[in-house]
């Protein structure tokens, strides 16, 4: 089982708001590696689902290498977002580098852009 880490760090402009994210793998050559099934679990202070406390989250990568997800605060009345809130990824195939960065508005992959 390979993993690795993800740190959601916290933001005062952004407090209380979802962020997303998306898993990147390549394979060894540096191309898209397709339908990797990555294993997500967040700790106590985020979730995977706005209005409930889910931890664990399943992706598989498309064709593009990418897998797509939303990190949500949690307890979502918390009032900010003052914790560092880490993310664990795991993975069964060891030739795939994974992984995961934030996506922003802008991004070709933010949902709705023409990109």
């Amino acid at each position: 089982m390979q993993e690795t880490t993800y740190e959601v760090q916290p933001s005062d402009r952004e407090e209380d708001r979802a962020r997303l994210c998306r898993v990147i793998a390549f394979d060894a050559e540096g191309e898209y590696y397709r339908d990797l099934a990555v294993h997500l679990e967040a700790d106590a202070a985020g979730s995977f689902e706005e209005s409930a406390r889910v931890g664990r989250l399943r992706l598989v990568t498309n064709a593009r290498g990418r897998a797509f997800f939303y990190w949500h605060p949690w307890p979502p009345a918390a009032g900010s977002n003052a914790a560092v809130s880490t993310i664990k990824l795991s993975w069964e195939d060891k030739e795939p580098f994974v992984f995961v960065e934030r996506i922003r508005e802008g991004d070709p992959d933010w949902p709705g852009s023409p990109g």
